[in-house]
Formats: structure tokens, C-alpha cells, sequence
């Protein structure tokens, strides 16, 4: 039986997502801007409140369709050495009929500076944007085992 300390370090040790476009990849990566952080307004009972952070995703395919098209990978354990990192539902109160996407499994790192590049241990890029000129630029610039083309099913 594992305990309960091994199950929290255990879980940090998965990968965080950002869903982001083209665009977006090119102003993070090729210009180095890294993942800037957006503010978040809060509502706790009754009070509320605004944080800056970065939000990222545990699930991969929320990051894939939310975002545009493009997921930078972070490493989550590296993350929490140097942020605070705090699991949030912005849709907590959205139905799954209301909104497909109602859990999106987010954790969201409060920071009011941008998360530096690196942090990203891969970036994904759906089929279609594969062969994208941003996509081409990081590619040659990282090279090729940085940028993994992400596979829907069916695909």
C-alpha cells in the first residue's frame, strides 16, 4: 500500500500542458518570451479577487483543443521547486451540458512573470500544423525531437 506522501510526489511527477496556437508558439519559444501569465478573477464565497498565474492542464487532449492546436509539455516537478502551483476549476459551476470541456483539470501557477522556456520538455503540434512555418522555425532551431506531431484518433 502506498502511502499518502508517495501518492502527492508521485502525481507532480506528471507533465503539465498549456494549450496554445501558432502564433501564440511563436512569441513563447521563437522569440523567447516565455508562457506569460494572465489574470484569473476568484469568487470565494461572496469575495472576490483577482491572481495573476499561468493556467496549464493535467490532460493533454482539454490542452490540445483549447488551446489552438499547439501543447507545450512542462515538467511539472521542476514547476513546484520554484512556484507555487494551486489545482483550480474555472468551470466548476458549468454543467457538462452547458460546456463539453466543464472539467479541464487545471492547475494554475501563480506567478506574475513569465514562465521561462526552460521548463517546456516538449511541444506538440496537431497533424495539420505540422508542417507550419513557425512549427518549421523551432524545429530548426531546437531540432526535431522537441517538436512531436500529436495524433487524433482516426488520424
Amino acid at each position: 500500500m502506498i502511502t499518502f506522501k508517495t501518492y502527492l510526489t508521485e502525481a507532480r511527477m506528471a507533465p503539465l500542458y498549456h494549450g496554445t496556437s501558432t502564433n501564440g508558439l511563436n512569441n513563447i519559444v521563437h522569440k523567447k518570451q516565455g508562457i506569460k501569465p494572465l489574470t484569473h478573477q476568484y469568487i470565494m464565497s461572496k469575495n472576490k479577487f483577482a491572481q495573476s498565474g499561468v493556467s496549464l492542464s493535467r490532460n493533454m487532449h482539454f490542452a490540445i483543443n483549447y488551446g489552438g492546436g499547439v501543447v507545450l509539455e512542462l515538467d511539472q516537478q521542476r514547476l513546484a521547486q520554484n512556484y507555487k502551483i494551486v489545482p483550480f476549476n474555472f468551470f466548476k459551476n458549468v454543467t457538462r451540458k452547458q460546456n463539453p470541456f466543464f472539467n479541464e483539470y487545471e492547475e494554475f501557477v501563480l506567478t506574475d512573470k513569465p514562465i521561462p522556456l526552460k521548463y517546456i520538455t516538449s511541444i506538440y503540434v496537431v497533424k495539420y500544423l505540422f508542417k507550419n512555418e513557425v512549427v518549421d522555425k523551432i524545429r530548426q532551431e531546437y531540432g526535431s525531437t522537441f517538436i512531436k506531431a500529436y495524433h487524433y484518433r482516426g488520424d
